[in-house]
């Protein structure tokens, strides 16, 4: 069952019936590239579902989404970056099931202004890690959660090293960005973080902030 275009969005209190659990969808976390992400509860724990959709992205080719979420855990699982652990997925009705970690996003940190250099180091320190894989992942803030101010990357998307893609040449960028995450955040609308239909951050008055923080954290 694939989750199509227009199809109606789970509601808070749903029932749904995995492989080998039962789940109940407490509420919508938000929707990336891959899929719609929802926190659920099973006997009043925390975890997270993510229904793969397939909508087109101008900027990214997909294969067997699934598939590539599972190898891609197994690898940054690998590598040692800290991520939610994988509990069950199916690639027939197309979904994922992981842990939840508890605390607040990149992104939300740098809405309310409370995101410090110690959130960026941890950034820098996961992408060195990467880098010395020769893998890249996907730096935007909403990406990562803070629990006890370490970073956990609680997507599973990874890619081979491509330097137009890294944190420094383009993350950094929409972390820097707070009154576009703050617009994306509160009207899901991203005109003020990205170039219009190429996925590339606004780089205009961010520009020498990144490079003070390349120069002085990363380790590339």
């Amino acid at each position: 069952m694939h989750y199509k275009r227009g199809e109606k969005m789970l509601f808070q209190g749903q029932i749904i019936e995995l492989e080998n659990r039962n789940i109940e969808v407490v509420k919508f976390l938000g929707k990336g590239k891959g899929g719609y992400s929802y926190l659920v509860k099973e006997n009043n724990i925390n975890l997270v579902y993510k229904k793969i959709h397939y909508e087109p992205c101008q900027y990214y080719t997909f294969g067997n989404k699934v598939l590539s979420e599972v190898e891609a855990y197994k690898k940054l699982a690998n590598i040692g970056i800290k991520i939610p652990k994988l509990l069950e997925y199916s690639e027939k009705d197309s979904y994922i099931l992981k842990e939840y970690v508890e605390g607040l996003t990149g992104a939300e940190l740098l809405s309310e202004n409370k995101l410090k250099e110690i959130h960026l180091i941890e950034i820098f320190n996961m992408a060195k890690t990467l880098y010395d894989n020769n893998t890249n992942i996907d730096f935007f803030p909403t990406n990562f959660v803070y629990k006890d101010d370490k970073a956990y990357y609680v997507d599973y998307e990874c890619n081979e090293l491509i330097e137009e893609w890294d944190f420094e040449t383009w993350g950094i960028y929409f972390w820097l960005n707070s009154r576009g995450i703050k617009e994306l955040l509160e009207k899901g609308e991203s005109s003020k973080l990205c170039l219009p239909n190429s996925g590339k951050p606004i780089k205009d008055n961010y520009q020498e902030k990144a490079e003070e923080l390349i120069k002085k954290y990363s380790k590339k």
